[in-house]
């Protein structure tokens, strides 16, 4: 199951209205001979719906409300993911282990990247080692924060929705055969926040 499949599957984002869209960045490539079922492709697709989705989330922390409802992803959204994060076709992308990834390939967001690295992740070998672990310093950082409207990002749920993004995926690109598993277990581990997320798992 993609990545952006599974975060679908538990209501925490739409992404019906762009898959169209989607379709048609693509579309380049499967005239050139590539079909959409290989890996490359189908990491690149994944990799723009989740891109897409971490920047509806970026927008959406500074509304002072917590998240609620699935969330609906926009094509403008879609597009720019597809340009800025998931490299536009001009990489192509396989599946890798935690450590031949880059920060990059994973968060989309460079100040997001230095907050990690502010708590001891200095690789993606590191952050899938012991995800809970870093997150969780993430968000003690947003607490003792100078900021109070920082502070309450932390107690929102973006953040935390934000980290399942996250989450699925570096997932997705090292070990997509997890990524339902791993996106339960965020779920159920960040109930006070996500909670709302929880009817959609098996029972």
């Amino acid at each position: 199951m993609a990545g952006w499949e599974a975060l679908q599957n538990i209501g925490a984002f739409d992404f019906g209205g762009v898959v169209g869209a989607v379709d048609s960045l693509f579309e380049g490539w499967y005239g050139l001979g590539g079909d959409p079922g290989t890996r490359e492709l189908s990491t690149a697709y994944d990799l723009t719906m989740l891109g897409a989705a971490a920047m509806h989330v970026a927008v959406l922390e500074q509304s002072g409300e917590r998240p609620r409802r699935a969330l609906e992803i926009q094509a403008p959204e879609a597009r720019v993911a597809f340009l800025k994060f998931a490299c536009g076709g001009t990489i192509y992308h396989r599946q890798r282990e935690f450590e031949d990834l880059q920060m990059a390939d994973v968060i989309p967001f460079s100040g997001d990247i230095a907050k990690l690295g502010a708590v001891g992740v200095s690789s993606m070998y590191d952050l899938g080692a012991n995800f809970d672990g870093y997150f969780e310093a993430l968000l003690g950082l947003y607490r003792r924060s100078q900021s109070p409207f920082t502070r309450a990002v932390a107690e929102s749920g973006w953040l935390h929705l934000e980290g399942l993004i996250w989450r699925t995926t570096l997932w997705s690109v090292s070990h997509p055969g997890q990524v339902r598993e791993v996106v339960e277990e965020h779920v159920a581990r960040y109930d006070r926040y996500l909670g709302y997320l929880r009817r959609g798992l098996p029972a």
